[in-house]
C-alpha cells in the first residue's frame, strides 16, 4: 500500500529457479533469479497502478496502523 498516493494492490507469483534440476539439494537461484524477477514485476504492477484512472478510489485509512490518520 501507497498512502500517499492511494495505491494499493494483491501480487502473487510463483516461479521454478532451479537451473540444476536436482530437488531437495537446496541450490536453488532466489537470489540470482527469483527475488530480481519478483521485484520488477511488483515495479510494474505499481507502476501500472499509478497510472490508472479508477472509478473508485479505495479508502485505505482503516489500513493505517500506527500512522497519523490526518
Amino acid at each position: 500500500m501507497d498512502f500517499a498516493n492511494n495505491v494499493e494492490f494483491a501480487l502473487s507469483a510463483v516461479i521454478y529457479t532451479n537451473e540444476n534440476e536436482i530437488l531437495n539439494d537446496g541450490i536453488y537461484e532466489y537470489d540470482k533469479t527469483a527475488l530480481p524477477f519478483l521485484g520488477n514485476l511488483g515495479r510494474i504492477f505499481y507502476q501500472y497502478e499509478l497510472n490508472r484512472k479508477k472509478k473508485n478510489q479505495p479508502d485505505l485509512s482503516v489500513f493505517k496502523f500506527g500512522y497519523d490518520k490526518n
